[in-house]
């Protein structure tokens, strides 16, 4: 499914003017009719009834126009975590640290990285156990000394 069909369809749902959804979304009337069109022999149902001018949305429409719309959004905000994730942004720092050196190590880290980063939401997170366990379950979780884990927050 054409990401761009969702986003064109959102907006003529919304209007149900094709002349004011095209030119709102700075595209021709013909490129607007033929990404509906594409989305309707995808899903194998009409979502509009064009009367003259106008659209309105089917029955099947109005069903679809409530999982476009959230698929639309939720797709713009993983793009948006992306970026800020690539731009250094945001993210999740895990550290994997043995007990006996956890209390000296941890404090002064967590100090000059919220420092550093003071402007960046994120999460920080470590992980303390017992001396022989630590690098064992550093190695198996992706964290460790010098080995960072840097998911979508």
């Amino acid at each position: 499914m054409n990401f761009q069909h969702l986003e064109y369809f959102n907006e003529l749902a919304e209007t149900q003017y094709m002349a004011q959804a095209a030119e709102k979304l700075g595209i021709s009337q013909p490129t607007l009719s033929y990404a509906v069109k594409k989305l309707e022999e995808e899903l194998g149902v009409p979502l509009l009834e064009r009367e003259g001018r106008n659209t309105r949305l089917t029955v099947y429409g109005k069903v679809f126009k409530e999982y476009s719309e959230a698929g639309v959004q939720q797709i713009q905000e993983g793009r948006r975590q992306l970026s800020e994730m690539a731009l250094g942004e945001s993210g999740k720092l895990s550290i994997g640290v043995a007990k006996i050196v956890a209390h000296k190590f941890i404090t002064d880290v967590i100090k000059d990285y919220r420092q550093v980063n003071s402007g960046i939401p994120g999460r920080l997170q470590f992980k303390a156990g017992r001396d022989r366990q630590a690098p064992g379950h550093a190695a198996k979780r992706g964290t460790g000394p010098g080995h960072c884990h840097y998911p979508a927050g």
